[in-house]
């Protein structure tokens, strides 16, 4: 991303040298520490390592984006793409959108804490760990609770099962036909 070398320094107040350029395509494959070791013990080798994907561009942050399947499509196809549907999917958030209960282990303790009031403390969290240098908003298209405005809904892959209503259609409206509503 040496493309972005003035802007992510002007960010940060200082000035940045490039030691070296590595086509991105070279570190496609290469193992990375996760941002917190949560799931570390349990993952297989072939985990936190760099995937290349067509999302991920030059016009914002670094070029370099860390993935979350559990929470956004583009996240979960890349990782679908690249295990197919044979690897697991770890995720530290109930469907409450709490944490569970092993992030009490994790700085300074999330479990059971609901994810958007614990943005800010995860990112001291990543400061003081050395992992973060510069935070920042990035305004994305977000899903919103039709009833309160303020009220962010939570993307979460989850299995689900689907009924292929098309082939019993004739029959749902015949049977409806049949009852007798009431009132009318």
């Amino acid at each position: 991303a040496k493309d972005l070398v003035e802007t992510v320094a002007k960010k940060l107040g200082t000035t940045l040298t490039v030691v070296e350029t590595i086509p991105a395509k070279d570190l496609v494959g290469t193992k990375y520490e996760p941002p917190f070791d949560l799931f570390e013990a349990n993952a297989p080798d072939t985990t936190w390592r760099v995937i290349s994907a067509d999302f991920v561009t030059l016009d914002a942050g670094t070029g370099i984006v860390h993935i979350a399947p559990a929470f956004g499509e583009d996240d979960f196809q890349a990782h679908r793409k690249l295990y197919g549907g044979e690897s697991t999917i770890f995720c530290a958030v109930k469907p409450d959108g709490t944490f569970i209960d092993e992030m009490s282990k994790v700085g300074r303790g999330y479990a059971g804490r609901w994810v958007k009031d614990a943005d800010k403390d995860l990112q001291e969290d990543l400061k003081d760990k050395g992992v973060m240098i510069h935070a920042e908003q990035y305004r994305h298209p977000y899903p919103f609770c039709w009833r309160a405005d303020n009220d962010p809904l939570i993307q979460l892959a989850r299995p689900a099962w689907y009924i292929r209503t098309t082939q019993v259609k004739d029959d749902a409206i015949a049977n409806n036909r049949a009852v007798q509503w009431l009132p009318e």
